[in-house]
């Protein structure tokens, strides 16, 4: 039990710092393609992603209650990495042809308003995906949390209980492992939303 809760700390511990860094280069992305003259973008992406997180968020839990735990942070951590990379390619594509010079755009009038944020309509198509697998991930993310960690931290909590204790003790003891461990996960997932976008700023400012 010991062995496995320290995988289980190391299993957030690797998921929030790599959520945490990419959601904070996806911000800084999202910026730089408006040539950060506006923050347009990031506020669109702020309100898709918390509105889609808000509407599926209850679907979402009550498919996880009623289906395989582990089936279902499998498949959840595996469709979340194939929407970071689409994503990723995306912003990838849309920052290549900003460099380029080809994400002109084709009205002024439109121009003036956003900004310089790209209007044609290829640069349009690559920004919806951009926030439509940006709030997926987030979702998929959620999901994953609640199947993997929130879940199983009360079942392992169980594994405590011994034979030989008093109903009242077996009670304490269960409590007192199942709070140190909530404490814990905690503290890692404050960690990780200090450092992972201060390591995330200074790995983009490293490769320019």
């Amino acid at each position: 039990l010991v062995r496995a809760r320290r995988l289980l700390y190391l299993s957030h511990l690797f998921n929030q710092f790599s959520e945490n860094a990419w959601q904070f280069c996806l911000v800084l992305f999202l910026a730089a393609f408006s040539n950060y003259e506006s923050l347009f973008l990031v506020s669109s992406y702020g309100l898709v992603s918390g509105l889609c997180v808000c509407y599926f968020g209850s679907a979402t839990g009550r498919f996880i209650d009623g289906a395989n735990r582990l089936l279902v942070a499998r498949r959840s951590i595996g469709l979340e990495n194939c929407a970071v990379l689409l994503a990723t390619l995306f912003c990838y594509m849309l920052l290549t042809d900003q460099h380029d010079g080809s994400t002109t755009n084709d009205n002024e009038t439109a121009g003036s308003r956003l900004q310089g944020v790209p209007t044609n309509p290829k640069s349009v198509l690559l920004l919806i995906g951009i926030h439509l697998l940006g709030a997926t991930a987030r979702i998929l993310d959620s999901g994953f949390i609640v199947a993997f960690e929130r879940d199983w931290i009360v079942v392992m909590s169980k594994v405590m209980v011994n034979n030989d204790l008093t109903p009242k003790d077996q009670v304490d003891k269960q409590k007192k492992w199942l709070s140190e461990t909530n404490v814990t996960m905690k503290q890692i997932d404050l960690s990780c939303k200090v450092a992972a976008p201060a390591f995330a700023g200074f790995f983009v400012a490293l490769l320019d």
